[in-house]
Formats: structure tokens, C-alpha cells, sequence
């Protein structure tokens, strides 16, 4: 099934999602843009709320990563707004699994953007391992260890998708082969 969704209708959004991902657990769409993060959350056949962060890839890497690869500096500065952003909004995640097809989250989870995609998963613990490895760049490891991660604005998004998996307590990510 390939349904478009744009965060207009969050209704037709959770509906669709649930139907490609059944089950009582909660789940939780994600759409990350350029300036904002939005969500769609819910844990049984309609959405139970919806949750938007005021900050999203290209504005948090223009706000604190200048350098690539980041200099730690500059990804604690990130880690810190990050924070403070998502704090602002706490929609009850725990435990959820987060949807999302973005192409910048696809690419780095992924490793590139196919055609046609290929239905993707991980665990927090596995976002945070690919984290783990921005990190070791800006410490001064081979730009090797990056994995997908390419710019500054990689580096955001990945940053900001970590921190918003450990924080809200979501059990993993999954990017549909079909379109939301």
C-alpha cells in the first residue's frame, strides 16, 4: 500500500501505519524535517495525540555543528538544545515503535536510499551505536568510521533521532518499505 502522508490528517496517517504494523504496542510516526520534528502517537487503532519539536536537522546543525566532521564541542552544544527542545514536548512514547521513511533518516540507517526501499529496523541501542561512531570521528578516528553520516546536517539529524529515542524511551525505529 502506498499512502501519502503529510501530518494533515492524522487520523488517515495512524491509520495507515497501524494497518501496515498491527498489534496493541504503541506506535509513533515521525516526520523530520529541516526545522521541525513532528509525531503522531498512539497505542491502539486511532492516534491519541500528536507532538511537534521546534527544531529539526538543517536548524540544529546551523545552530551548533559549523565544523565537519563536528568538532565533541559542537555535538554537546547539539545534545544540550536537543534536550531542552524535546523537553518541551514529552508525548507519551515509552516503549513505542517509530515509523518514518524520511530520505535522510533512510540514508543513515540505511545506508542509501533504494529503489525500491527495503522495510529497515532498529533498536535504540543500534541508533545509538551509529552515534557512538559520529562520535569517535569528531574525536579525532578515520572519517571511515562515519558509516553514512556525510555532512554536518547527517550529523544532526542523527544526533537529534538518538536523542529523542533515549529520552522518550522508544523501543526502535522502522522504515517501511512503502511510502507514508
Amino acid at each position: 500500500m502506498d499512502v501519502a502522508c503529510n501530518f494533515a490528517n492524522p487520523n488517515q496517517c495512524f491509520a495507515w501505519a497501524r494497518a501496515a504494523f498491527p498489534g496493541p504496542g504503541p506506535l509513533t510516526l515521525l516526520k523530520m524535517s529541516e526545522d521541525h520534528t513532528q509525531l503522531i502517537y498512539g497505542a491502539g487503532d486511532v492516534p491519541q495525540g500528536t507532538a511537534h519539536v521546534h527544531l529539526g536537522y538543517r536548524s540544529l546543525a546551523d545552530a551548533c555543528i559549523s565544523h565537519w566532521p563536528p568538532v565533541p564541542v559542537e555535538l554537546e552544544r547539539a545534545i544540550d538544545l536537543t534536550e531542552e527542545r524535546l523537553m518541551l514536548a514529552t508525548p507519551p512514547l515509552r516503549d513505542a515503535t517509530v515509523v518514518t521513511n524520511g530520505d535522510i533518516i533512510r540514508r543513515l540507517l540505511a545506508g542509501s536510499v533504494s529503489e525500491p526501499p527495503q522495510m529497515v529496523s532498529m533498536t535504540t541501542e543500534e541508533v545509538e551505536q551509529e552515534f557512538q561512531r559520529l562520535a569517535s570521528v569528531s574525536l579525532g578516528r578515520p572519517m571511515g568510521h562515519a558509516g553514512a553520516v556525510a555532512n554536518r546536517y547527517d550529523a544532526a539529524a542523527l544526533l537529534l533521532l538518538r536523542e529523542l529515542m533515549h529520552h522518550w524511551g522508544v523501543a526502535g525505529i522502522v522504515l517501511p518499505a512503502v511510502h507514508l
